[in-house]
């Protein structure tokens, strides 16, 4: 039985051998495409198809890559020019192949990858391939911090959070908030650009590594950076979370705390796609009636990403009352939720926002006994 095959391997210079050698080697090459968007509409058709690319296929992106495993399509590369592998490998390819001459031995190569079989000399299979996780003792820690709708003080919070970390270990604060973005106004930072856009770019196009994320970044001091978020929330398409993803698995090895604010919506694309990766949330609660009911309500569905939960109160006149409702929604839940009393002054907030002050001076306006304590809670 034939493998099915569509082929978008512009710069292969053995292009019409391989098509034509292509049988006698089990393979049937049902599409020949022209760019990403010609090969996704030919997978998407026919589930199932494996996709045989170079690095020169117009518009080719990690997105591509994601959605072509979606539609059950594997993704076999050839690096025509040496120098393609690592973007090759960068993109989430299933196997990497060098042409070579013969075409028979890379027709061979093409059918052992699809196979699944022992790959032949110049075949890297990237799932055998080691990657940072929760559980290398040399990865970073990723802390995600979410609110509710109202502005409890989540960015605030991962400021707080980030520069206390900042003391002790290289961290980076990211501004993953889609819809009310704010992490640079908060600093003081005018560039007009998205760091996390540029990352994202990088990724995409395979070319994410620690100098390329470095460029993407504000560095604060020697051991605190910042990735700016969006310029404005109708970018949010530009952040596709297959290529977040990336930019985390990259923030991952190259810091030992990321702290990302995620904003208040838990289902948008870009908040998924951190919940997906993160060791722990600190969930912010304003400690007034309508912050606290807010935070319940949204309490289940963030529970349900299956992270450890770390609770704030930001301040509030019932702060005691908030803490007893959300023990007793956690127990009801089945979980169990650490809180900590960041307590911010925001007559100091507001006095330090308008004179533009550093992130340093903000942390004045916590308790820097609770700064202290939640540090230790999500470390």
């Amino acid at each position: 039985m034939s493998l099915p095959i569509a082929l978008a391997v512009p710069g292969l210079g053995c292009e019409s051998q391989v098509i034509a050698g292509a049988e006698a080697h089990g393979l049937e090459v049902r599409r020949r495409c022209v760019d990403a968007a010609d090969l996704l509409g030919a997978c998407l058709g026919a589930p199932g198809l494996t996709a045989v690319i170079t690095a020169e296929l117009p518009r080719l992106s990690a997105d591509v890559i994601d959605r072509l495993h979606h539609s059950a399509s594997k993704v076999i590369a050839i690096a025509v020019h040496p120098d393609d592998r690592a973007g090759l490998e960068a993109l989430g390819v299933d196997a990497v192949i060098e042409s070579c001459d013969p075409p028979s031995e890379l027709i061979s190569g093409i059918a052992a990858a699809i196979q699944g079989e022992e790959p032949l000399r110049g075949v890297w299979n990237l799932e055998r391939t080691a990657t940072a996780s929760r559980d290398t003792p040399d990865a970073g820690r990723v802390i995600a911090v979410w609110g509710p709708a109202g502005a409890p003080g989540r960015t605030t919070t991962a400021l707080v959070l980030s520069q206390c970390l900042a003391e002790h270990s290289r961290t980076l604060v990211i501004d993953a908030d889609t819809t009310a973005p704010s992490l640079a106004l908060q600093l003081g930072l005018t560039d007009d650009l998205s760091g996390i856009i540029l990352a994202c770019r990088h990724a995409e196009t395979g070319n994410l590594t620690s100098r390329s994320l470095e460029s993407c970044l504000n560095k604060i001091s020697n051991s605190y950076f910042a990735l700016t978020g969006l310029i404005h929330s109708r970018r949010v398409t530009e952040l596709r979370p297959a290529a977040l993803a990336r930019v985390l698995e990259r923030v991952r090895s190259d810091f030992a705390f990321a702290v990302i604010d995620i904003g208040a919506e838990i289902g948008s694309p870009a908040s998924a796609a951190t919940l997906a990766v993160a060791d722990v949330v600190v969930a912010v609660c304003r400690a007034e009636p309508l912050g606290a009911a807010r935070f319940l309500a949204d309490l289940p569905e963030l529970a349900a990403h299956g992270v450890p939960l770390v609770c704030v109160i930001t301040g509030g006149g019932q702060g005691r009352q908030a803490q007893q409702l959300i023990r007793d929604a956690a127990l009801r839940l089945g979980i169990s939720i650490p809180i900590s009393d960041l307590s911010l002054d925001a007559q100091a907030l507001t006095n330090a926002l308008r004179k533009a002050r550093t992130v340093r001076r903000l942390r004045r306006t916590a308790r820097r006994a609770g700064a202290a304590r939640l540090a230790e809670l999500v470390a």
